[in-house]
């Protein structure tokens, strides 16, 4: 596995402030980027382990940014995030794919899971271990 090394895209500030207090309580940063312009230019200026990208980001779909992502890095992991994940999931089987497709609205368990498939961050197995045990319960 990877060191945690994470960026997050999507338009919607409350998705991106969740991403930092999920990761803030782990002591790990996540970078975050409001409009599409600003991820890629996150993205050209340094490699991530794992990409959270939303698949709606107005003039350019995550689709594009997907491409673009495999294109400059192409083990970095990308999840597209999409409260339609049908559809997101049939457009990319294209020539690139992502890695993992997450529903919105978001589960800090989902989120969890799949940041702990990609990316070692200490303590969040065990984190992770105790929500899906406190669901089950």
């Amino acid at each position: 596995m990877a060191s945690a090394n994470i960026l997050v895209i999507d338009e919607d500030e409350h998705i991106l402030d969740l991403f930092r207090n999920i990761f803030n309580e782990f002591n790990t940063p996540v970078e975050t980027a409001k409009e599409c312009s600003s991820g890629v230019s996150k993205l050209a200026d340094r490699k991530f382990e794992l990409v959270f990208l939303d698949a709606n980001l107005g003039r350019i779909t995550g689709y594009e940014i997907l491409k673009l992502i495999k294109g400059l890095h192409k083990d970095t992991k990308v999840i597209i995030m999409s409260a339609h994940i049908e559809k997101i999931v049939i457009e990319s089987h294209a020539e690139v794919h992502a890695d993992a497709y997450l529903e919105k609205p978001l589960s800090l368990i989902d989120i969890l899971s799949y940041t702990n498939r990609y990316v070692d961050i200490p303590g969040l197995s065990k984190k992770l271990a105790q929500k899906q045990n406190s669901n089950h319960s």
